[in-house]
């Protein structure tokens, strides 16, 4: 296991620039070409790159380095999306199914929420012990998220291609959608897994607490209203798709600032620490 990946402060927003950079070039690339294989491709690469940028970031405060190796990270990504995507497939059966407009769309956030924590839970369940860690199971529930808003997004630009949107549209998508989706995703399922993994960790077995219930229905609902917003916030969607971020992204720091490691509160910004770090401080300071 590695104890450390060369993480630096600035590493994370050196990945950030480097993927909005590619997502640039991609749309650039559509511009002169018109072709949509090296626009997706590229697409997907920005993604990535935006995730592992995150990633990077969250690896400051949360110090993964120290419980699992990238290699790790890396498979359960792909694992995760291979197995999140079949799992995906299901939508395709809604219309048939429920008759309705509505529906389908309110089912899509427990399905795909299910799809992206199918590699996680299995590996909580049959893996090895270590993937009970608190931070190696929030860990592994970020890698499949994202694997999941990768090919979301990468299907957003495809569709944006297909159906003929307006090129400023389809570059639009190519260049920002990257910047957003993957980090929604891996907010938003990354509340359960940051509750869910702490909580069966102290209890010592897996159980349904109401705080575990509680972050799954979160993500569920929060999904739904990702989707929701995207389909009637009309040009507006990108707006509205970063203030959600902003949204997820505060509710996800307050559930995993939590398995901040003790060796690691000090050294982390204020609002990133505990809530008994913070208690602490001010009695210190008191």
């Amino acid at each position: 296991m590695e104890s450390h990946v060369g993480n630096s402060p600035h590493r994370w927003l050196q990945v950030l620039l480097a993927s909005f950079a590619v997502g640039v070039l991609g749309g650039g690339i559509y511009v002169v070409t018109k072709s949509w294989i090296p626009f997706c491709v590229l697409v997907a690469l920005s993604s990535i790159g935006v995730a592992l940028a995150f990633g990077l970031h969250l690896d400051l405060r949360l110090r993964f380095h120290a419980v699992i190796d990238l290699r790790t990270v890396a498979l359960v990504f792909l694992a995760g999306g291979v197995v999140g995507q079949a799992i995906a497939e299901l939508e395709r059966l809604l219309p048939h199914v429920t008759k309705t407009h509505w529906i389908p769309i309110l089912l899509v956030g427990p399905i795909e929420e299910t799809a992206k924590l199918a590699v996680p839970l299995a590996l909580f369940f049959w893996g090895s012990k270590r993937f009970r860690d608190p931070r190696v199971g929030l860990a592994a529930v970020l890698a499949s998220a994202a694997a999941f808003g990768v090919a979301e997004t990468a299907l957003y630009a495809y569709r944006a291609v297909h159906d003929e949107k307006s090129l400023a549209v389809i570059v639009g998508i190519g260049v920002f959608k990257p910047l957003v989706d993957p980090l929604i995703h891996m907010c938003i399922t990354g509340i359960f897994g940051a509750i869910a993994w702490r909580t069966w960790h102290r209890r010592g077995h897996f159980v349904v607490t109401w705080g575990v219930l509680g972050s799954l229905l979160l993500a569920m609902g929060l999904h739904d209203l990702n989707d929701i917003q995207v389909i009637v916030a009309g040009r507006a969607g990108l707006v509205a798709e970063a203030g959600l971020l902003v949204l997820v992204y505060m509710i996800f720091k307050f559930a995993a600032r939590g398995d901040i490691p003790e060796d690691a509160v000090e050294s982390v910004p204020h609002w990133w620490r505990p809530t008994h770090a913070l208690a602490e401080a001010a009695a210190t300071e008191a």
